[in-house]
């Protein structure tokens, strides 16, 4: 009976380490999935606003490749000076320097402060960029929908998909306003079949 049991034993223990290791292998994978995704979501969002840079004229396009750098990318492209760049790295200062940061209610404060105001300026920012390759500034309200939590991934997505539009498709500012007077001569041209078919009734 006793042996009966300790072979029991070994026999769970095995099954067990099997098990063990079976699910360090799937949590590997799943890193080594997640870190693929990254880089080429990186590779994707760097060459996007470095295609951008460069159809607005502006030579150092390439530091949208460099990590930390390119914080400073967006203000210029919005025509602003170039050390509100600076904005964005006081988040990561204060990670780095202070572990406990969040204890302390002033501190804390001053820390979800900076980052309203960093989400406010990066959609202003943003929308500018996009009016300058002659879209809707509008769409960048869509950058909204990252920071809440269902809609985040859904809302990256998005943001994604409209930065490789503004990058990839150039929109000519006079097809747009030829576009609008168009519109404007069809509406003119129904109100006056609207009114001509009025007199004649009448008459």
């Amino acid at each position: 009976m006793f042996i009966l049991n300790n072979l029991l034993n070994l026999n769970i223990l095995k099954y067990l380490n099997i098990f063990n290791s079976s699910i360090n292998i799937f949590k590997f994978l799943i890193l080594i999935v997640v870190i693929i995704l990254v880089i080429i979501c990186y590779i994707y969002y760097s060459l996007s606003w470095a295609i951008i840079a460069k159809k607005l004229n502006y030579k150092y396009y390439w530091i949208a490749w460099i990590p930390i750098v390119n914080f400073f990318l967006k203000p210029i492209l919005a025509k602003k000076n170039w050390l509100w760049g600076f904005i964005i790295l006081i988040p990561i200062i204060i990670h780095c320097s202070f572990s406990n940061f969040f204890e302390n209610l002033i501190f804390l404060i001053f820390y979800l402060i900076v980052i309203i105001t960093i989400i406010v300026l990066d959609i202003i920012w943003t929308g500018k960029i996009y009016k300058r390759r002659n879209y809707a500034s509008e769409l960048a309200l869509l950058k909204i929908a990252i920071i809440i939590p269902f809609t985040s991934f859904f809302g990256f997505i998005v943001d994604l998909v409209i930065i490789s539009k503004v990058a990839w498709k150039d929109k000519d500012e006079k097809d747009n306003s030829n576009k609008k007077q168009k519109s404007l001569d069809e509406v003119d041209l129904e109100l006056r079949k609207k009114i001509k078919n009025d007199i004649n009734k009448n008459y």
